[in-house]
């Protein structure tokens, strides 16, 4: 069995006691942070903006059409990036961050028990009173014939 060493092992307990910790709010005060954040993220959206992801986003396109998923992208969209108020994203946030959509993923060799133990225990208080949001409406497969994206 590998051991990671202590520090790292416990540096993680500590980051994820204290986003537990947090109580799974989204911190968007003072403003000035989430100014940073978009810059953050525009910075993302122009170094993932190059030859090989446009090819993806075009591939996915024609092989996805009339499906949600062929309109949006992980990043989201620049003009919305740019100006949504931080009232719409906190919006945003506590109605689709929720716990019946969380997936966490566990990694290596472990004792299932004992962090199965430590999961339920961080993660066993975690809910959501904003209503959930309606099921989207995520397209249907197109029926197809002989197409070609060339």
């Amino acid at each position: 069995m590998i051991r990671l060493c202590p520090r790292i092992t416990a540096t993680w307990r500590e980051r994820m006691a204290a986003e537990v910790g947090a109580k799974y709010q989204l911190k968007l005060e003072p403003a000035a942070d989430m100014e940073t954040e978009r810059g953050v993220i525009l910075s993302e959206e122009r170094l993932r903006d190059t030859p090989g992801y446009r090819v993806a986003v075009a591939d996915t396109k024609f092989l996805l059409p009339g499906q949600l998923v062929a309109d949006r992208f992980p990043i989201g969209a620049v003009d919305v990036i740019k100006t949504a108020p931080i009232s719409e994203i906190a919006a945003y946030y506590h109605t689709n961050y929720r716990p019946e959509r969380a997936t966490l993923v566990v990694v290596g060799d472990i004792d299932v028990e004992e962090i199965e133990t430590k999961i339920k225990n961080l993660f066993s208080d975690w809910a959501n009173t904003t209503p959930a949001p309606a099921p989207l409406n995520l397209g249907r497969p197109a029926q197809r014939g002989t197409e070609a994206l060339v």
